[in-house]
Parts: C-alpha cells; structure tokens; sequence
C-alpha cells in the first residue's frame, strides 16, 4: 500500500472528541449549578456551608480534571509535541475554570440578577468562558485514528482480487 494512500485512510474521530468537550465543559458546569439548591435542602439558612462547599469543591473539581485530563491527552493518536501543546493549553483552560465554579456555586447567595446584571459583567464571563471553551477544544483533540471502516475492508478486498492472476481457460 502507497504511503499517501495510508495517509488518506486516517481519519479524526469526531465523535470522540465531541464527547470529550461536551462530558467538560456541559456536565461538570451543570453540576456545579444544580449543586447549591441540592446544598440548599440538606442544610437550609445554612450559608457557612455553601461558602465552604464554593471554595473547597472547584479546588477538588481542578485536581480532578487535571488527572482526567492528563490520562485523557496521554492517550490520544498525536504526536509528542501535540500533546506537549495540548498539556499548556489544557492547564491554560482549566486556571479561569476554577473562578467559573467558584461564582456559579456562590451566585445562589447573591441577590437574584446580581451575576449578570451588568453588560461588562456578562462581556467578562462570555470571554472567560470563550477563552476556557476554546482551550478545551484544542485541548481535547483525539489525533487522527487508522480507518479500521467499511473503506478500508473494501480496499484489501479490491486489493486481493488485482494480486490474484488471472483464470484462464473455462
């Protein structure tokens, strides 16, 4: 088999990739939401614990998707300096995150419309997460993958019939 035929038989696993942004930067985040009014109804008028809850989890949250990430970037198809790239980018995203749940967990102690209330307030979070949500994609990217597919069956099929000699005679 060519060289440039082996290449265009790589493919980038989209779907892995979008599992791995969606499961970061949606399930996590929805958690840290849905945390404080679950908070709210095990310990009511209780806003010592919610302070804490604010400051230890997103430090527990960090560590956390640092070895996740870690292991995750570890063991995608690229090459070394991709991943060494993919390492800054990942701890680069991951700094403004641990602000995001901070503020997501204690904006159920504010008065309500207070966290976006502002248009410079909403400027500043829309580019923090931007700049979070960017870095993940980048960070999160799985390398191309060998087409183990129906193209690739088909070639070797194809392959095998143009190797074997020709009949002759009936």
């Amino acid at each position: 088999m060519s060289r440039r035929f082996q290449f265009s038989l790589r493919a980038i696993s989209y779907g892995t990739w979008l599992r791995r942004v969606i499961a970061w930067d949606g399930l996590l985040p929805i958690g840290f939401v849905i945390l404080p009014y679950v908070v709210e109804v095990l310990f009511p008028n209780r806003r010592s614990i919610m302070e804490a809850i604010a400051v230890v989890l997103p430090i527990m949250a960090f560590f956390y998707r640092v070895h996740n990430g870690i292991g995750q970037i570890a063991s995608n198809r690229c090459s070394p300096a991709t991943q060494r790239l993919q390492y800054c980018v990942f701890c680069f995203g991951i700094l403004p995150l641990i602000l995001i749940d901070c503020v997501l967990i204690l904006s159920h102690l504010m008065p309500s419309g207070a966290l976006f209330q502002a248009h410079s307030d909403r400027i500043v979070w829309t580019v923090l997460f931007g700049i979070y949500l960017a870095a993940m994609i980048v960070a999160m990217y799985p390398g191309q993958t060998e087409a183990e597919d129906e193209w690739e069956i088909r070639f070797n099929a194809v392959q095998a019939e143009l190797e074997q000699p020709p009949c002759r005679g009936l």
